[in-house]
């Protein structure tokens, strides 16, 4: 019983910090928030699905995606756009070309998302959860 109460607890208290509770060996999306900017995690969705071009104000947000030769290239776009890592592509162009969104970047691995998304304030990309040490100013968000 007493279990149970503690667990309990500690579920709550979790959900009340704001902070969801990340499993191993899932997605997040890594957000560098342009300055003053606050991250709603459908807003953040938005942009990284090209459904949104810009950050609330107009701010340009640069969107990273896995490169073909990532180990997360179909994975993430079934997650992301139910579509093969081609089909997400396919997407993307077309939304590019009509002048919907800004191009994606395309990178091949975590340790350089993250160093992209820390050079870059306005950008926003998806790593393992478990692959890289994520600095406390970059906003995290389970998916």
């Amino acid at each position: 019983m007493r279990f149970k109460l503690l667990l309990s607890l500690v579920l709550m208290l979790a959900a009340l910090s704001g902070n969801a509770v990340i499993a191993a060996g899932d997605y997040v999306l890594l957000v560098h928030a342009p300055e003053g900017q606050t991250v709603a995690k459908d807003a953040a969705l938005a942009l990284i699905r090209g459904e949104r071009r810009n950050w609330e104000g107009g701010i340009d947000a640069r969107v990273i995606l896995p490169a073909r030769d990532s180990a997360h290239y179909e994975p993430l776009a079934k997650r992301l756009f139910g579509l093969s890592g081609k089909g997400m592509e396919r997407q993307w162009f077309r939304l590019v070309f009509a002048g919907q969104v800004n191009p994606p970047v395309y990178i091949d691995n975590d340790a350089e998302v993250l160093a992209y998304i820390l050079e870059h304030p306005g950008s926003i990309g998806v790593a393992d959860a478990d692959a890289v040490s994520i600095p406390n100013d970059l906003v995290v968000i389970a998916f």
